[in-house]
């Protein structure tokens, strides 16, 4: 009995640290990903003020956001995971990219085509 005891009390003065510091250090839940777009139209005219929003994994939050006057919006603190873009204005299509991996810092051009 007295072996098993130590052998309990040795384990737990190594282990218990361990488990006390996994339970109080954040877990990343997302990397310092990010994720830069520009929206154009076939001539390669920049377009401000579309409308880009980023799908993940189903279940997950819809993140959106408006191009500034160069075209250009970014989505940062992204997990490692395929998102799919969609981008929309008024006169021109809705542009779905679908699988768009994100690894570090990443751009995508998409390029939205009239009626």
């Amino acid at each position: 009995m007295t072996k098993i005891r130590f052998t309990l009390t040795l384990m737990l003065a190594f282990l218990l640290p361990l488990v006390i510091q996994a339970g109080l250090t954040p877990q990343k839940t997302s990397q310092r990903l990010s994720l830069s777009i520009h929206v154009t139209d076939s001539k390669g005219a920049v377009i401000p003020s579309a409308a880009v929003w980023l799908r993940g994994r189903p279940g997950t939050a819809i993140r959106v956001a408006i191009t500034d006057e160069e075209g250009a919006c970014v989505f940062s603190e992204l997990a490692n995971e395929a998102y799919v873009v969609f981008a929309a204005f008024p006169g021109f299509k809705t542009k779905e990219i679908k699988e768009t991996r994100v690894s570090g810092q990443t751009s995508l051009n998409v390029i939205l085509e009239t009626y």
